[in-house]
């Protein structure tokens, strides 16, 4: 499930600075001049702040640094705290800068705790946000935790209900469902009026439904998350609510109400300048008209779609191009003066020495001066021809990515279309088998190391899509223990179809109506040389029959065979089945 941070920090900054909201910049600084209360010339700072803020303009940083320096001048410990506030903001949202930001907001924290102001549980709001976008949900979930226990303590609802909101997005990212269900109930049954925070409650409990497999229950709050206030102005911010009560209503074949959500989504996805959000609107399009058997709609919005996303694409490869460039050039020209001051160093020592020496140290620096200088011309070449084939492999990956995904798409298609059952769930396995390698690619070019990828992320991200994928019995229960190790691509693809089969095989055989409890256990760990793969599961047991004979355990073996391993499956005295891969690789890119 992708991560995506919610606006709630921005809510909590707005309640404290209080942005007047398209404001005459030029205007409103003659008027500070004329302010004589430092705490208000602190608070209109922080309002232009906020203005550039919005505009991504880096003058935003400016204004919070006058800001803090009035504040800092005046003892004025709330208008320190709220300016490094706005700064981590910047960084945070804009630049992306985690670290900086985290730094800046655990001084906040030290200033805000130092001097007992009522303004930490916010703080901790954001630190947990940056966490969430880096997909540290456990951190992210513990400063959640401890914005909450601030919050009720100090008995402030508002920041109780952020902190809530956020805390179940990290518990529903940990697949903690219960739990995070009855954070979205606490945060709806608060005595606090937050439009925003009750419709991502609201949404965010139809996901958790939907991903339980209670399709109806989910409607529900599909329902009440699109339920704007009569004065709101529908934004593409909102998009993600419309396309997740779209997949609601194709989940449950229900076409009610799915025209108006087409008209919106078409909307959304002609309206502001963002590929991304452009992206996903035409892809919730693609959907809808599937469903609606209208394939020529869904053929162009799907071609939409991918035109975005490769001009999105090569957009990221000419900026990427262009920050080389310059790095390159300053790199070069900061050695060109290095050995220019390191050259007149030499001379002028050069003249303290005895006249008879002066030629021959002269002679001697020349020729090291011209050596270095193709030493160094030497290696730029070098960093510009590995930089270029790295590009070369991302744009690669990115291609086959893509085309396994259009053959993703086409098996999908094929069995919406398709009557037999058969034909149907051997073209969902056949899918699910390709999503195995579209993730394998999707990982080699989001990595900056090209020489592999990490077991602990793909195969965790790879167990969890084949999970979700059958949604209907998403109340089995699952541990993961993945250790973390980087594995070249000729051994991965095997080793994600495997993880594929095993696992859509548990799903397919394993457990009936009679187990309790149903459980799925996956382990990779390293022992010296030897990888050990383990999927364990609680259900029936597999038969001897079906051990010796079955065509899929065969494809197993010849998979495992293909990275140097050895296959077996066994019951675990009629109350599961306990599958093994070992393997050791040679020379292969592993650490």
């Amino acid at each position: 499930m992708p991560t995506h941070k919610i606006s709630f920090l921005l809510a909590t900054l707005l309640c404290t600075i209080s942005s007047i909201g398209q404001i005459d910049i030029n205007s409103y600084l003659k008027q500070i001049d004329t302010i004589k209360v430092n705490k208000d010339r602190v608070k209109a700072y922080l309002d232009i702040s906020w203005e550039y803020y919005l505009i991504e303009n880096d003058s935003a940083l400016i204004y919070a640094d006058k800001a803090y320096e009035i504040a800092a001048s005046t003892n004025d410990h709330f208008g320190m705290v709220i300016s490094l506030e706005s700064k981590g903001l910047y960084y945070d949202s804009v630049n992306n800068d985690y670290e900086k930001a985290t730094n800046i907001y655990m001084n906040a924290i030290d200033i805000a705790e130092t001097n007992n102001l009522n303004y930490s549980n916010s703080l901790y709001i954001s630190l947990g946000i940056i966490f969430q976008m880096t997909e540290d949900h456990e951190t992210a979930a513990r400063y959640f935790e401890e914005s909450i226990s601030i919050s009720r303590q100090n008995n402030d609802t508002e920041v109780l209900k952020y902190g809530l909101v956020n805390y179940g997005t990290a518990l529903g990212q940990l697949n903690r469902l219960d739990q995070a269900e009855q954070v979205y109930l606490e945060c709806l049954s608060l005595n606090e009026n937050n439009v925003e925070a009750d419709l991502s409650s609201y949404s965010n409990l139809a996901n958790i439904y939907d991903r339980k497999g209670d399709y109806e229950k989910a409607s529900i709050y599909h329902e009440k998350s699109l339920q704007f206030p009569k004065d709101e102005k529908i934004t593409i911010r909102y998009l993600p609510l419309y396309a997740a009560t779209l997949d609601n209503n194709i989940k449950r074949k229900d076409p009610t109400g799915i025209d108006s959500l087409i008209t919106r989504l078409y909307d959304f996805a002609n309206s502001g300048s963002s590929l991304h959000h452009k992206i996903t609107a035409y892809d919730a399009l693609t959907r809808a008209h599937i469903f609606k058997e209208e394939y020529q709609p869904a053929a162009i919005t799907a071609q939409k779609s991918k035109q975005l996303s490769d001009s999105l694409y090569e957009l990221n490869l000419k900026e990427t191009t262009y920050e080389l460039e310059r790095k390159y050039e300053n790199e070069r020209n900061r050695q060109t003066l290095e050995k220019q001051r390191n050259t007149q160093k030499i001379y002028t020592a050069g003249v303290a020495i005895l006249a008879s020496f002066l030629l021959l140290l002269g002679y001697f620096f020349y020729k090291r001066s011209k050596t270095n200088q193709l030493l160094s011309r030497q290696k730029l070449l070098l960093e510009k021809t590995i930089d270029q084939k790295n590009i070369l492999l991302k744009e690669t990956h990115h291609r086959v990515k893509n085309s396994f995904q259009m053959v993703s798409s086409l098996l999908y298609i094929q069995g919406e279309t398709t009557q037999q059952v058969d034909a149907q769930i051997a073209l969902k396995e056949a899918q699910n088998r390709v999503r195995s390698m579209v993730l394998t690619h999707q990982k080699l070019y989001n990595t900056e190391d090209l020489i592999g990828i990490n077991t602990k992320d793909y195969i965790t991200d790879l167990t969890n899509d084949v999970i979700n994928s059958y949604t209907s019995q998403n109340n089995i229960n699952t541990r993961l223990n993945i250790e973390s190790h980087i594995l070249d691509i000729d051994t991965i693809t095997p080793l994600g179809i495997i993880i594929n089969e095993l696992v859509t095989n548990i799903f397919k055989h394993a457990f009936n109506d009679q187990t309790a409890n149903p459980k799925i256990e996956v382990d990779f760990t390293k022992k010296k040389e030897l990888y050990s793969l383990k999927i364990k599961d609680n259900g029936i047991g597999i038969s001897k029959n079906r051990r010796d004979g079955a065509l899929g355990l065969e494809l197993l073996k010849s998979l495992a065979s293909k990275i140097n391993g050895a296959f077996s499956i066994n019951a675990l005295n009629n109350h599961g089945t306990i599958a093994i891969i070992e393997f050791s690789l040679n020379n292969s890119a592993i650490h």
